[in-house]
């Protein structure tokens, strides 16, 4: 408490209730955070900004979480006088361990790269959120997960993203979404195409925006196959699903009940063993599907 007891006499302006937000905030062995904090705050009528405690407070701890990812690792340095400079720190640094952190394989799926655009599917929030940033699509905001996985359940949804902006001339054809659902023809049906203000646009705009109509057309051609594909591998679960629990249904003691009775005659012998044979036939064929299913996947 010594430390403390010194920054409570060092900076009397700074409220008891503040003062004990400030020493629990700083958990580290030495309190090393505790003095800028108390500093910071006593001083904030200089500052350029206004702030409250909890800002303050995160910002030191997102400074102490990421400070390998930091070059001035001294907050003390003059150059943290000025809140608002650790403020764009910690933000940067927050961006650079989340673009490392970042597993693309688990967040989207490449469509097609080259060295002029990426065309990807967002496979989880996460992938939306940062390959559609700075748009305004709902599949891409960061306060309505909802809207996202409607779009990504229901339909197909692909970004098509200019790795070159300087030849694209309109800052809102850099990034395209492309959407389609069961509903449409999808072999020769009309997609919806979306800039990034979330206007529908035509595959002629894009083409007048910078963007070569050669790469639109097989994009598309490649989009509407694998919507089609998806589709057909989600209308495949469905009916699945709905075998198995058919299946699920079946009373297996009254049928065994059913085939005991039937085991006096020799004719009704013989149907026991045809059910048998079929049953054991679709339990075959069942588990040999499911090898081979098992096999493509890995």
């Amino acid at each position: 408490m010594a430390k403390f007891d010194e920054m409570v006499s060092k900076y009397p302006n700074v409220t008891k209730t503040i003062a004990g937000k400030f020493n629990f905030a700083d958990n580290t062995p030495t309190k090393k955070y505790l003095e800028y904090l108390f500093k910071t705050w006593s001083n904030r009528s200089t500052q350029s900004v206004s702030f409250t405690s909890a800002n303050l407070i995160g910002w030191v701890k997102d400074f102490d979480e990421l400070n390998h990812l930091i070059d001035n690792k001294d907050i003390y340095s003059s150059v943290y006088n000025q809140v608002t400079h650790l403020a764009l720190v910690v933000t940067r640094a927050r961006h650079l361990h989340n673009e490392k952190s970042f597993d693309r394989e688990k967040h989207i799926r490449v469509i097609k790269e080259t060295e002029d655009y990426i065309f990807l599917e967002p496979l989880t929030l996460e992938g939306s959120k940062k390959y559609g940033s700075g748009t305004r699509w709902c599949t891409a905001s960061k306060n309505d997960g909802g809207t996202f996985k409607r779009y990504s359940t229901n339909g197909f949804l692909a970004y098509l993203i200019s790795k070159k902006p300087e030849t694209i001339s309109s800052p809102n054809y850099k990034k395209i979404a492309f959407y389609t659902d069961e509903s449409r023809n999808l072999m020769f049906g009309e997609i919806q195409i979306y800039n990034s203000g979330d206007v529908t646009v035509q595959d002629s705009t894009m083409v007048d925006n910078g963007w070569k109509w050669e790469d639109i057309f097989h994009l598309m051609i490649e989009f509407r196959a694998l919507a089609v594909n998806k589709f057909r591998r989600k209308k495949a679960q469905q009916e699945i699903t709905t075998f198995v629990n058919t299946l699920k249904k079946i009373d297996l003691n009254h049928l065994q009940s059913n085939l005991k009775i039937l085991t006096d005659t020799t004719l009704n012998q013989q149907i026991v063993v045809n059910v048998e044979g079929v049953m054991e036939q679709l339990i075959d064929k069942l588990q040999k599907e499911n090898k081979f299913l098992s096999a493509k996947n890995e």
